[in-house]
């Protein structure tokens, strides 16, 4: 895969998120600082985090009401 087939999906600050037909697998261009890399980061994993933590979420609260 060349960088010419990946589509741009999001951008914050000065780094950019390409789809690269993956619905697992995204490629971050990162730039800046350490700190600003870090926000870059923060911003496009955010999502991806918030499902896994409310599937987990979930999941605890569906055992529990079943043990109830």
């Amino acid at each position: 895969m060349t960088a010419n087939e990946l589509a741009l999906i999001r951008e914050s600050g000065a780094g950019k998120m390409f789809n690269t037909g993956d619905d697992v697998i995204q490629v971050l261009q990162l730039q800046g600082s350490w700190f600003e890399m870090g926000r870059q980061y923060g911003a496009f994993a955010k999502e991806g985090m918030q499902q896994v933590w409310d599937a987990s979420i979930a999941a605890r609260h569906g055992e529990r009401s079943e043990g109830a």
